[in-house]
């Protein structure tokens, strides 16, 4: 699952759709926080 999301990472990255990315990232994160409880949210 980690190498699916860095590959759309990468892939929002060298489109260079940068908001997006940081929509996507935010809440893939806010999503990983509720399910961890804090790890990458709290590193993000």
């Amino acid at each position: 699952m980690e190498n699916l999301e860095v590959s759309v990472f990468i892939i929002l990255k060298i489109k260079r759709e940068d908001k997006i990315c940081l929509l996507y990232m935010k809440i893939l994160y806010g999503i990983k926080a509720k399910v961890t409880g804090f790890t990458l949210f709290v590193k993000m």
